[in-house]
């Protein structure tokens, strides 16, 4: 049951990694990245209670299908602009409007993963939430280092 729990939670989670990789990459350059694998990670070193793994796998179920059509959505607006740039024509108000389209689409889904990860953490104690805080914060300056090593050798 504990181990089926846990397949659910990590397969679950793993929403919260769906497009890590640029956020992790803007975190570098001054924001703030939350979500993937290292919050899974932590999360799974926090030991959660049966109570609260139950109360985290309904906050992941309640978006889950939110997630699933608006990462869609971004995938057919990045289709779209990408079409657009590769065309013989050049149509300045198509690429105008697919633009803004994707950026809606890109806003939106930020807005989403945003409001899961507020959602779960509100399950977690003010220590647990804590340590979350902190692996970020440790993540996001390690992220920081590796790309201004890059900068320094490019």
């Amino acid at each position: 049951m504990i181990t089926r729990r846990v397949t659910t939670m990590v397969m679950a989670l793993c929403l919260l990694g769906s497009g890590v990789f640029v956020t992790n990459l803007w975190a570098a350059h001054g924001g703030e990245g939350v979500g993937g694998l290292g919050f899974l990670r932590t999360l799974l070193e926090l030991k959660l209670s049966d109570d609260q793994q139950g109360r985290l796998l309904a906050v992941l179920d309640r978006y889950e299908a939110a997630m699933k059509a608006q990462r869609l959505t971004l995938i057919a607006a990045r289709k779209q602009l990408a079409g657009l740039i590769r065309q013989d024509t050049f149509d300045e108000a198509a690429l105008r409007t697919a633009s803004r389209n994707l950026s809606s689409a890109q806003e939106e889904l930020a807005v989403l993963r945003a409001r899961m990860f507020h959602d779960a953490m509100s399950v977690l104690t003010p220590d647990q939430q804590e340590k979350i805080k902190a692996k970020i914060a440790k993540r996001m300056q390690r992220l920081r280092n590796r790309v201004l090593d890059l900068e320094h050798i490019g």
